[in-house]
């Protein structure tokens, strides 16, 4: 760290530089997010005592690595910190068959381009590599991401990482004027503008989703010429933009999903409650006609037995046939009804006791 408090990048080319804060900046943003005092800020010396790293590997993993020192003053007590981080690192780098081993004494050495390189695992294995888009790998499936969201827009193409349009900030933009038209007046926009439309982009996506501003734009202003951003770089950032976008895709599918269940529910509810009601007129009936049956005299002269004999009768032939086919028709809709429970995976209908 210079005098300054800006990240020392003394011997690097320009677009080290920015690589190098961008992956500073990524490793920050999430060792904040568990402490907020702690961030690396001198990349030679800030890993020595290993909580910083202790604290990225557990929020990359969503696991904690068991029992450290939480205060080392011992150089013995670092190495054992350090060594229970590079385990989770060592493992990401056996399993993308990287033929590279990281070691506490790396980390003492401070060697920039070392420490590069173990937040580029990092960021690979538990960033990027979780990025899917057509059966592509990860690399070929963000870009391709990029490509299918910008491909309406004017002014810009991306054929590659390499393409102007990332360079100039007019595919960061399009992304989120995608996303949200109203975030970005693009069509104000000109590939001309290279680093106004960066700092655009970077402002918007982090007041508006959050995303941290990992990119420093302002060596692309001091060193137009040399600086750029490199891939590594743009995929950092990218894979921000593609997680804050796809997780907003997956929420509204799983909305999608609850509205269905929900209006399924309804449908159910409307169905249990209109055999209910259905159910319960007919047993009112039922019981209407048993009292007045369990009562019933024929009467003692021929008229009336005669005007009984046909109320009888008319029961028999209009009354009772129309209850008996609601009666029918009821257990119809009662079996539907279970049916349709038993397809969908919900309960069986349990007929409240007062209609069974």
């Amino acid at each position: 760290m210079t005098a300054d408090g800006k990240v020392n990048t003394e011997g690097l080319d320009p677009w080290e530089a920015i690589q190098l804060k961008t992956f500073l900046n990524w490793a920050n943003s999430f060792i904040q997010t568990s402490n907020p005092e702690l961030k690396i800020l001198d990349p030679k010396t800030g890993l020595a005592d290993g909580l910083r790293l202790i604290i990225l590997m557990e929020n990359l993993t969503g696991e904690k690595l068991g029992r450290f020192h939480k205060k080392p003053k011992m150089k013995i007590h670092m190495v054992e910190n350090l060594n229970l981080a590079l385990k989770v690192v060592n493992e990401a780098c056996k399993n993308k068959k990287i033929g590279l081993m990281y070691s506490a004494k790396d980390m003492f050495e401070g060697n920039i381009k070392l420490f590069m390189g173990m937040l580029w695992v990092c960021i690979s294995k538990f960033i990027i590599d979780f990025i899917k888009e057509d059966d592509k790998n990860a690399r070929d499936a963000l870009l391709l991401w990029c490509q299918k969201k910008t491909a309406s827009y004017d002014n810009v193409t991306i054929k590659d990482y390499r393409s102007e349009d990332f360079q100039n900030g007019m595919a960061f933009c399009a992304l989120l004027h995608k996303h949200n038209s109203k975030s970005i007046d693009f069509a104000s926009l000109s590939p001309a503008n290279k680093v106004d439309n960066l700092e655009l982009a970077l402002e918007v996506a982090n007041r508006d989703y959050g995303i941290p501003k990992l990119i420093d734009v302002d060596d692309l202003r001091e060193s137009p010429e040399t600086a750029y951003l490199d891939e590594k770089t743009l995929m950092t950032y990218l894979s921000f933009l593609w997680k804050q976008f796809a997780s907003s895709k997956k929420v509204e599918r799983v909305m999608g999903h609850v509205s269905k269940i929900c209006r399924k529910e309804r449908v159910n509810r409307q169905l249990m409650q209109g055999y209910e009601g259905r159910a319960q007129k007919l047993l009112d009936w039922m019981k209407k006609q048993k009292e007045q049956y369990r009562n019933f005299s024929f009467g003692s002269t021929e008229d009336v037995v005669k005007q009984c004999q046909q109320t009888l009768l008319a029961f028999k032939k209009n009354e009772k046939p129309t209850k008996a086919a609601e009666k029918g028709d009821l257990e119809t809709s009662l079996a539907y009804l279970q049916t349709k429970l038993l397809t969908e995976g919900r309960p069986a209908y349990n007929i409240p006791s007062g209609i069974r």
